[in-house]
């Protein structure tokens, strides 16, 4: 239940700030109508990205199982958390399974800070591959 709750809370703070952006026309004047409009607009999209944050929990559940049977066998590597880095919600799962294995907070901020650099600097991972030149490279 930890897990779940600490992977969803970017959702729930996005879900929450829809519904309240859709409820203030209601108490700000339910008569104006292009009050709703407005309130529309803007819940959408935090709504939207609520409900796909909502959808990564399956992927996030998965990708943190698999690190802590890697540190239940020692074959854990921190190199490879770089790709749980990207973004916030990915990082949630970077610190999850750094706390797991041991790491305090501000070892496992600092070590998350190391890892996005490196992110960045890798791009997202894609490698493009011309296959009559043999020549592969990296995309970002």
């Amino acid at each position: 239940m930890r897990l779940y709750l600490s992977y969803q809370r970017y959702a729930w703070l996005l879900l929450g700030l829809g519904l309240a952006l859709l409820a203030a026309p209601r108490v700000l004047g339910p008569d104006r109508w292009w009050l709703w409009l407005l309130a529309g607009a803007g819940a959408a999209p935090l709504v939207g990205l609520g409900a796909v944050i909502t959808g990564r929990y399956p992927h996030q559940l998965r990708a943190t199982l698999g690190q802590y049977q890697r540190i239940a066998d020692g074959t854990f590597d921190i190199d490879r958390l770089e790709r749980y880095t990207g973004d916030p919600c990915s990082r949630v799962v970077a610190h999850e399974v750094l706390r797991r294995a041991g790491h305090g907070r501000s070892a496992r901020r600092a070590l998350v800070r190391r890892l996005a650099r490196q992110y960045r600097q890798h791009g997202d991972g894609r490698v493009l591959v011309d296959r009559p030149d043999g020549v592969v490279s990296r995309a970002g």
